[in-house]
């Protein structure tokens, strides 16, 4: 089944295509919101991706620059129209990573022409492949209607879903039978094998199992169910028999957009195997018990997915449309979530009510050092489901995360970040589960694509001695994306943005002691960087380049994120409402709309020492870039007019002097003042400035000078 994903603002063209596209069966997802093809896109995962822009300007295409830039989307072809363009700007966009642009004038018929060349198939074949699928069976449209009535009460929506799914399916026997036993501290191996024959596919992979090469030794096989459980251990006969026996019976394989079933199994099998391990450093819950909820935990949305798919659909469109996570989604539409639905159905399926009850409450913690007591399988759950999303392991309707308190962390044995034994631990044990359960063939580690050290973002995780982890900071350190400097206190930061020629992105993943401190330091030196104000004390503080957020958050928005940072993006229009959208802001950067400034720099300490001088005047946040093309291309393709020039001179002379004359020949700058500043020179160089100085409409300010400081704060005034 082909999907389109479509962000289109002209009417026409996009009804037009959603007609068309109904007709052969593919999948069209449209966008309302040019931000939200983002999320939309990684989401659904499309076979093409239809883009409209109405200039081609650097803000439009801002939104394409970050879509390349995300590694589960940057090769999906990209088709763009828009109004006619130069060959040059044509060329750009290819350079960007557009499949194929289509220029106007534009019809629905010229865009689906576009559309087959770049899938280099027709829409039949969707047609063909939708046809030999097993309809499911929804609800009926009165019913759906029900369940987004806010006159109805939650109660009655539960009761509603809960008979139609009870309906269709029953909960798997063996399943039921194995966790019986767990809670039995006499069951025996002669108990389990009797639980086990009775499915005799399961039996069969447990058989296969104990004679893998992950078990067999000598060579020697065996055929009976009791010397299997023998050789595999009798817990994780248990823990293999739960995942074999869950994902038989729920694991459908009818493709159903924006809902990955092999990504959603990976992710919960991960959740499993670390909910195991987090029960043994705590008492009060079974290890196993732990596995087998933590295997359950998402089975509500795969629940709605498979047979309340025009309701879960809706709830997945406007999630993703809106950026907020699926559940607070869920509860503001309906009132009801898919972890109420799946509190009810295990309490029909006659599942421990310790289950119940940790389900409803999981995702609502506080997650402090007193959840521990008073919900303990709930917070384990919880943590093992964030550790899961950052160690990037599958994924469901989203990949939320909260923040987990020191306290809660130092109690499951967390105290300096997750050990790398752990993780190989981890790795290894779901390797052996999926070959057991066969849900791909993929292995981890993944082994990604090699990016090149001049193509990553330099990053600054500013923390201090007292960090513990966070699923935020995980998720960046698995990523090969990222040249990570960690920064513990005030001084090493200060001595880190000293550097010569260093650009970074600052990242704040939790609440540290010299937070406040090191955020000024990054504002003063201009420096980019994201915060998650963990405290909510930094509401009431304005910072000119940081932007503030909060959680939960999409570990898979923070890329985004990090990457329009990185393109100089924060003052962009576009990309600054892509950001907004991509985070729960608390606070973004303080913007102003008197004055547009481009500063041209040739080093770190030089925009540092010229910044202390603007900081303290009502200004924009800069566009700042080392002197290059990058500087040049802005001021072509930028949409707002640049008010200011800030170009620090360095020798060679002519450099310096090309660039202004180069700035000076676009539409956008001609009226623009322009600044070179420098600190101090020697006698040699004199020269060279008073040829500079002989270039008409400059200014010259050396900022080893009072007098010239002076004349600059009059222009900044």
């Amino acid at each position: 089944m082909i999907t389109v994903l479509a962000s289109i603002s002209h009417k026409n063209i996009r009804e037009g295509l959603q007609k068309t596209f109904s007709r052969t069966k593919a999948e069209f997802i449209t966008c309302r919101r040019p931000y939200a093809s983002i999320v939309k896109a990684r989401q659904y995962t499309p076979d093409v991706i239809i883009i409209e822009i109405l200039e081609c300007t650097q803000d439009e295409l801002s939104i394409i620059r970050l879509i390349r830039k995300h590694p589960e989307i940057c090769h999906t072809p990209l088709l763009v129209f828009g109004p006619a363009c130069s060959e040059q700007c044509r060329v750009g966009m290819e350079k960007m990573g557009v499949t194929t642009y289509v220029a106007a004038p534009i019809s629905v018929k010229k865009i689906l022409l576009a559309v087959q060349v770049v899938l280099r198939e027709t829409m039949t074949t969707a047609s063909k492949k939708k046809n030999g699928e097993n309809p499911t069976q929804d609800v009926t449209a009165e019913m759906t209607a029900q369940l987004f009535d806010p006159q109805v009460l939650p109660t009655k929506k539960i009761a509603l879903m809960v008979s139609h799914i009870d309906s269709l399916v029953a909960f798997p026997t063996t399943f039921a039978s194995v966790l019986r036993l767990t809670e039995d501290n006499s069951s025996s191996a002669s108990q389990l094998g009797r639980a086990i024959e009775s499915d005799s596919s399961v039996a069969a992979e447990i058989l296969r199992l104990a004679n893998s090469v992950y078990y067999a030794a000598r060579n020697r096989r065996i055929d009976s169910l009791r010397q299997a459980i023998v050789r595999i251990g009798f817990s994780q006969t248990k823990t293999a028999v739960l995942s074999m026996s869950v994902l038989k019976h729920f694991n459908s394989r009818s493709p159903s957009t924006g809902f990955s079933y092999r990504e959603f199994w990976f992710h919960s099998l991960a959740v499993a195997i670390i909910a195991e391990k987090l029960a043994k450093k705590i008492s009060g819950i079974r290890s196993d018990e732990a596995f087998a909820l933590g295997l359950l935990h998402g089975l509500g949305a795969l629940m709605m997915n498979e047979y309340l798919p025009t309701t879960f659909q809706k709830i997945l469109d406007g999630a993703t449309e809106e950026g907020s996570p699926f559940t607070y989604y869920q509860d503001s539409t309906m009132s009801v979530n898919h972890l109420d639905l799946l509190a009810y159905l295990f309490t029909i399926w006659k599942l421990p009510n310790s289950f119940s009850s940790a389900i409803r409450i999981f995702d609502r913690l506080h997650n402090t050092a007193s959840d521990v007591q008073k919900n303990s399988l709930a917070v384990t759950i919880s943590l093992a489901k964030s550790m899961a999303y950052g160690f990037d392991i599958g994924y469901t309707t989203d990949c939320s995360v909260h923040h987990f308190e020191y306290g809660l962390l130092h109690t499951f044995g967390i105290h300096k970040g997750i050990t790398d034994t752990f993780i190989h631990t981890l790795y290894s044990e779901l390797n052996l589960y999926n070959s057991i359960v066969n849900i791909d063939d993929r292995t981890y580690p993944r082994r990604n694509k090699p990016v090149h050290e001049t193509e990553k973002i330099s990053l600054l995780c500013c923390f201090s001695g007292e960090f513990m982890w966070s699923a935020l900071y995980e998720y960046i350190r698995q990523s090969d994306r990222y040249s990570i400097r960690h920064c513990e206190d005030v001084q090493t930061l200060e001595q880190v943005l000293s550097e010569q020629d260093a650009e970074y992105i600052a990242l704040f993943p939790a609440y540290t002691k010299d937070m406040k401190k090191q955020l000024q330091l990054c504002d003063a030196r201009g420096v980019r960087g994201l915060v998650m104000d963990v405290s909510k004390t930094l509401r009431s503080i304005d910072f000119e380049t940081c932007i503030i957020a909060e959680y939960p958050v999409d570990l898979r928005n923070v890329h985004m994120v990090l990457q329009a940072l990185n393109m100089n993006s924060v003052s962009n229009d576009m990309s600054d409402r892509a950001i907004k959208y991509l985070l729960p802001l608390t606070k973004g950067p303080v913007t102003h709309e008197k004055r547009n400034a481009l500063v041209v720099y040739r080093s770190t300490q030089g925009y540092t020492k010229l910044y202390h001088h603007i900081k303290r005047y009502d200004w924009p946040s800069f566009n700042k870039f080392i002197y290059g093309h990058k500087a040049l291309q802005y001021a072509k393709d930028s949409s707002a007019k640049v008010t200011h020039y800030f170009l620090e001179w360095k020798a060679p002379f002519t450099e310096c002097a090309e660039s202004l004359q180069e700035l000076k020949k676009h539409t956008g700058s001609q009226n623009a003042q322009y600044i070179v500043f420098y600190e101090g020179v020697g006698e040699e160089s004199s020269q060279d400035l008073h040829l500079l100085s002989t270039i008409s409409d400059i200014t010259l300010v050396n900022l080893a000078d009072e007098s010239d400081c002076a004349s600059l704060h009059t222009i900044l005034s």
